[in-house]
C-alpha cells in the first residue's frame, strides 16, 4: 500500500511539472506582465469583470482606481472607489498606498499590492496598454484564484479587447461577474479629487 501511495505522489508531481508554470509566472509572457504599464496610466482604471463569489473583495459594482502621484521608487498614492455593499447607489472612496515588487525570474516589477477592503497582492497576468485593458490575478491563503479585468474610461464601455479576454477566460476561474455598468461614470466623477483632468470621452460619444 505504501508503495502505491509513493507512486501516486510521483505521478502527481510529474503531472504538475508537465503542466508548466501558471500563465502569470511563465517566462514567455513576462513582457506583458509589467506593473509599469499600469501605474503609468493617469486616467481612472475601472474593473470591468472579476471572478465571482468572495474570492475578491469588494465584489460590488463600480470599482475603480486612479493614480494620484508617485511617492517613492516603488510606491504610489492611489484613490480607490467602489459602491457601498449595503447601499448600492452610494460610493465609497479613499486613498491608499500601492507598492510594487517582482517575483523570481521577473526582471521588472510584476506585482502590485494595495488596499480595497483588505490589502491584496496582485500579479499582472496580462497588460495591454495600447488597447486599454489589464488582467490581474491573486490567490487567497487557501490558494483560491481570483482575477480582475481593468479597463480605461475610453475602452470600458466597449467589449473587452480580445487580447485580455482570451487570457482571462483561458487562465482564470470560469465563474465571473460583470462589475462595470453605465452608472459608474456618474457615480465616480463627483468623487475625483480636485485638479484631476476631466473624464476622457470618446469623440463619438454624446
Amino acid at each position: 500500500m505504501q508503495c502505491i501511495t509513493v507512486v501516486m505522489h510521483v505521478l502527481a508531481s510529474i503531472e504538475i511539472a508537465l503542466a508548466g508554470p501558471p500563465y502569470e509566472d511563465d517566462p514567455q509572457y513576462y513582457k506583458h506582465q509589467r506593473v509599469a504599464d499600469i501605474v503609468s496610466i493617469p486616467q481612472v482604471l475601472l474593473v470591468k469583470r472579476q471572478t465571482a463569489g468572495n474570492v475578491l473583495l469588494p465584489n460590488t459594482r463600480c470599482q475603480a482606481m486612479r493614480r494620484i502621484r508617485r511617492i517613492a521608487e516603488n510606491s504610489y498614492l492611489y484613490q480607490i472607489f467602489h459602491s457601498n455593499p449595503d447601499r448600492g447607489n452610494q460610493m465609497i472612496s479613499f486613498t491608499t498606498t500601492l507598492t510594487t515588487s517582482l517575483t523570481a525570474l521577473h526582471r521588472q516589477a510584476n506585482v502590485m499590492a494595495y488596499e480595497t477592503v483588505l490589502v491584496t497582492e496582485f500579479k499582472v497576468m496580462f497588460a495591454d496598454a495600447r488597447n486599454g485593458c489589464f488582467v490581474l490575478v491573486t490567490k487567497t491563503n487557501d490558494l483560491q484564484k481570483g482575477c480582475r479585468i481593468l479597463q480605461t474610461p475610453l475602452t470600458v464601455t466597449k467589449p473587452v479587447p480580445m487580447s485580455c479576454l482570451q487570457v482571462y477566460f483561458e487562465n482564470c476561474p470560469t465563474e465571473s461577474v460583470e462589475i462595470y455598468d453605465i452608472l459608474c461614470r456618474s457615480m465616480i466623477i463627483p468623487l475625483l479629487r480636485a485638479g484631476v483632468r476631466r473624464w476622457p470621452v470618446n469623440k463619438k460619444a454624446t
